[in-house]
């Protein structure tokens, strides 16, 4: 049987996102510090940039595997299938060349089982999943994978058959070269209150990243991925999802695109300190995910995301200030003071709460959101 797919009246959105999980695994920005003010370091010449415009079936599967968020694919090994006649890539202490060459899974070989729908229990929990392949799957091709997680007042289900997540599937190179899935989070927990709550993603605890964690294991072991480039894409409490992944699983997510999010409400893990690529985008009007918070979010990301020291530690890049939106068409800024192997771009615009921005009647934010996931 699927699971209920409770729909919230979005005027009530706002309350429900601050009082869903109380203050149960909030934080208010980098080390708790809910100070919205970035440094006013001089950074010449910054860098801005502007946006532009199967088979079927059904099973039911449980893992017992280590929850752990490490994984043999966290290094930047290259793959054993790289032409002799390519550069080899450059090895690093954490991370991939920008271009590196593909990182095969288990899965890669391996005569497809999997159908568009089917349900996975991880971290103790059943959810169903969208699973979309390309077009002409090949199983010794080792594909791109992207997670999309759905906001509150959605599903797993509108995400990838109405959405088509997030528009990024649209995309011709998308359909050919890349593996979408979409898990479907409503649960019911209990907040600290002793009320029991249906949210999308958990708040007071981490068994929604030992899914994950199982669930990216799972799908290496029977799909052709490339580790070395898997992603986390979301909007509103989705986005908050995929903000929290990348606070603990930077060796196994490459990059997280973040529509509308911020860094409160739901369960966030002590950050382990090593840069991940990030995007995020956020409406001026937002009333919800609103500017200040989705700021302390990439805060956040900024703080382990500068060039790597002497010793390897990478550097704080909060003290570069970002270009907004103060009238026109939206603003993407790309930050210059990070490693250019770990990009922010921080994309605001004029108006509220949504990931379908148009500007000359045409979708921006999936679009550039598509081009940051497939610059590495």
């Amino acid at each position: 049987m699927r699971a209920m797919k409770p729909i919230l009246v979005p005027a009530l959105l706002s309350a429900l996102l601050l009082a869903a999980c109380g203050d149960g695994g909030s934080s208010s920005g980098p080390d708790g510090d809910s100070s919205e003010k970035l440094s006013s370091a001089d950074v010449s010449s910054a860098n801005r940039s502007s946006g532009k415009s199967s088979s079927s079936g059904k099973s039911s599967v449980s893992s017992s595997s280590s929850s752990s968020s490490s994984s043999s694919s966290s290094s930047s090994s290259s793959s054993s299938s790289s032409s002799s006649a390519a550069a080899p890539d450059t090895t690093y202490a954490f991370g991939y060349d920008l271009k590196n060459e593909p990182t095969p899974s288990k899965g890669c070989g391996k005569d497809l089982v999997l159908g568009d729908y089917f349900l996975f229990t991880g971290g103790g929990i059943e959810h169903e999943v969208y699973l979309d392949l390309p077009e002409h799957y090949n199983k010794d091709k080792p594909y791109r994978l992207v997670f999309a997680f759905h906001d509150m007042s959605s599903s797993a289900e509108v995400v990838a058959r109405t959405d088509r997540y997030f528009a990024l599937r649209y995309h011709r190179d998308a359909m050919e070269n890349a593996i979408f899935v979409a898990p479907h989070g409503y649960t019911v927990e209990t907040d600290k209150s002793g009320r029991e709550t249906s949210n999308p993603w958990r708040c007071g605890d981490d068994l929604d990243h030992l899914f994950f964690a199982e669930f990216l294991t799972y799908l290496n072991e029977n799909l052709c991925v490339d580790t070395s480039r898997v992603f986390a894409v979301g909007f509103s409490f989705g986005a908050m999802m995929a903000n929290s992944l990348a606070q603990d699983f930077q060796d196994r997510l490459r990059g997280v695109v973040a529509f509308a999010t911020m860094d409160q409400v739901i369960y966030l893990p002590q950050n382990r300190g090593l840069p991940i690529a990030w995007m995020a985008t956020v409406g001026m009007e937002d009333h919800l995910c609103t500017p200040k918070l989705g700021r302390s979010a990439r805060d956040r990301i900024l703080k382990n995301n500068g060039w790597p020291d002497e010793n390897g530690n990478f550097t704080d890049a909060r003290g570069e200030s970002a270009e907004e939106w103060t009238g026109g068409n939206h603003v993407c800024y790309d930050y210059e003071s990070v490693d250019e192997r770990f990009p922010v771009k921080w994309c605001t615009f004029d108006g509220g709460h949504s990931w379908e921005m148009r500007e000359n009647g045409a979708q921006w934010g999936p679009e550039t959101a598509w081009e940051f996931i497939t610059q590495f």
